[in-house]
C-alpha cells in the first residue's frame, strides 16, 4: 500500500488543495478520507484515490450512455408521431 501526500493527490485529481481538503472533510462526499500520521503529516491511500478517479470516469461514461439512449428514444418517438 502506497501512502501519498496532498501534492500527489493534486497531481492525480487535478484539484487544488482547498478542493481536496473540502472533499476529504465532507462527510457526504465519497472522496477518500485522509489519515493523520502526525500533527503535520496527512496522507491518503493511493489505491483509494485511483479507485475514486476510476469511479468518476465510470459514472460519467454511464451518464453519457444514458443521455444518448434518451436522445434515441426521444427521436424514435418523434419519428413515430410524424
Amino acid at each position: 500500500m502506497n501512502l501519498i501526500r496532498i501534492e500527489k493527490v493534486q497531481e492525480m485529481t487535478t484539484f487544488g488543495k482547498s478542493t481536496i481538503w473540502e472533499l476529504a472533510g465532507d462527510e457526504n462526499s465519497d472522496f477518500p478520507k485522509a489519515e493523520k500520521l502526525s500533527a503535520r503529516v496527512t496522507v491518503w491511500k493511493e489505491n483509494e484515490i485511483i479507485e475514486w478517479i476510476e469511479s468518476k470516469f465510470l459514472k460519467n461514461a454511464q451518464n453519457s450512455h444514458k443521455k444518448e439512449s434518451l436522445k434515441k428514444k426521444k427521436q424514435n418517438t418523434l419519428d413515430e408521431e410524424s
